[in-house]
């Protein structure tokens, strides 16, 4: 869990001053768990949580969102080759939950994603 205090020091102009800034949370929570299974198989399990978040450095102009909350899961399967050669095949699933939340500035959350791919070292 981390907190933010970040607040704008701007006395020159009381609608600025003491405020917080813009697209920071006060509040960030990220959780996870990792379960490592038989046959050189890990899944990963990602919670994120976010505090609100404004638009605006403007107490009287700003419009306030939550940043909304994610899950996400990794899955790695790792196949150790020959000499001293490893090769990783992952699937990254993003926000599993398809939760699609609006974001200061006209941005929006995209819902869920996937990525597959592999990594080979040697």
């Amino acid at each position: 869990m981390t907190y933010t205090l970040s607040e704008i020091d701007n006395p020159e102009d009381s609608d600025e001053d003491g405020v917080q800034v813009p697209f920071v949370p006060g509040m960030m929570n990220n959780v996870g768990v990792t379960v490592y299974l038989p046959s050189a198989v890990e899944i990963s399990f990602r919670a994120h949580f976010g505090g609100v978040i404004y638009d605006s450095n403007s107490k009287s102009d700003r419009k306030s969102f939550d940043s909304g909350e994610v899950i996400n899961i990794l899955a790695l399967k790792t196949f150790h080759l020959r000499k001293e050669r490893v090769l990783t095949a992952f699937l990254k699933v993003y926000n599993i939950t398809d939760n699609t939340f609006k974001m200061p500035w006209q941005f929006q959350d995209p819902g869920r994603s996937v990525t597959i791919g592999a990594k080979m070292a040697f």
